[in-house]
Order: structure tokens, then sequence, then C-alpha cells
């Protein structure tokens, strides 16, 4: 995920990958995960954030079938004004562009 920040704005933003949980992100998950934590300004000198997630376990990496319901890996951002120090009023903050790279596997060139 390619991740930039698109005002001014106060405060930092949690980000993680989470590959147990698909709803909405919370103080509770930011918490407990390991992430990085972002400002929230274009005036940063951190710029573009690249975050990458990789295939970790090979049940990531075995076939499915397409009937068959996995749980996908979600890209989360937090924060809030009390935690984090973000804009209390609604604000964009991020544009998140997602960037994927995919890997047959099994095919030769003839």
């Amino acid at each position: 995920m390619r991740v930039r920040p698109v005002s001014v704005a106060s405060g930092v933003s949690a980000m993680w990958f989470d590959e147990k949980n698909t709803g909405a992100s919370t103080l509770a998950q930011a918490q407990e995960r390991t992430l990085s934590l972002s400002p929230n300004t274009n005036a940063s000198s951190q710029g573009i954030i690249t975050h990458s997630w990789r295939a970790r376990d090979l049940l990531d990496l075995q076939y499915t079938a397409i009937a068959t319901v996995v749980q996908p890996v979600t890209f989360k951002l937090y924060s809030d004004n009390s935690n984090y120090g973000a804009p209390i009023s609604a604000t964009p903050i991020w544009l998140v562009e997602p960037e994927f790279d995919i890997e047959f596997r099994g095919i030769s060139a003839v």
C-alpha cells in the first residue's frame, strides 16, 4: 500500500495489516499490534509511506477454489483525537493507493 498525507493535519495515525479481522479498526487493535505510526501532515519529511504484506505461512500460498470463502488480509488505519492527536472534525488526511504484485506458479514458458 502506498500511503500519502494529503493535508496539513495534527497528530499521527497507526497503520497495519490484519490477517484475522476484517472489521473496522479500533483503538484496542492499534494498541496491541506491531504497526507504524506516521505523522498526519504532508509537511512531514516522511512523505509517501509504503507498507508491504508478504505471505509468511504456507497456508497463504495454497490453491483455493473460487467458490471457497477465504479470510482476506486487510490494511487498516486508525487515529483519534484523544490518543493520537488527530483533528476533531472530519478531515481528509490520507490517500491510500493499493498496488498488487501477482505471481503465477506452475506456468512455464514454452
